[in-house]
């Protein structure tokens, strides 16, 4: 079962997620959408790409290829790491955001008013970045 699923099932669900996530990010390119919510959402499809472009070459690039050896432990695994922790966090900075929009919509829309979009936008994506990037580096240092 481990080689069917590595072998076939992977990629193709792969693709899939690959293919709702170039969706996602045509859609999410209309000048309509520019809202913080939307915003964060077309980061987190380009994000998703990202991490599935990781999974996708490791099953594709020979484990046995002596760059994918000497790169894997050192900028691949961390880098991987990275994105998959940044994609946890800004799904966490997005429940937040409609939190605040929702549930606090006075302290929301004041910050909104003070600062100007691309600020705002940045107060959620920022952080997790930030934090992914803090929480893996040990990552790099492994062996």
């Amino acid at each position: 079962w481990s080689g069917l699923l590595e072998k076939y099932l992977i990629p193709i669900i792969g693709c899939l997620g690959l293919l709702g996530n170039l969706t996602a990010i045509f859609i999410l390119r209309c000048p309509q959408l520019r809202s913080t919510f939307h915003q964060s959402l077309l980061t987190l499809a380009i994000c998703d790409i990202l991490f599935l472009f990781f999974i996708l070459a490791d099953i594709i690039i020979d484990q046995k290829n002596i760059i994918y050896i000497y790169t894997f432990p050192f900028i691949w695994n961390p880098l991987k790491n990275i994105v998959m922790s940044w994609e946890t966090f800004l799904t966490m900075s997005i429940a937040t955001e409609r939190f605040l929009a929702v549930c606090r919509p006075h302290i929301y829309r004041r910050h909104k008013l003070r600062t100007s979009s691309f600020i705002h936008l940045l107060t959620f994506i920022l952080p997790g970045l930030v934090f992914a990037l803090i929480i893996n580096i040990p990552k790099f240092f492994e062996v």
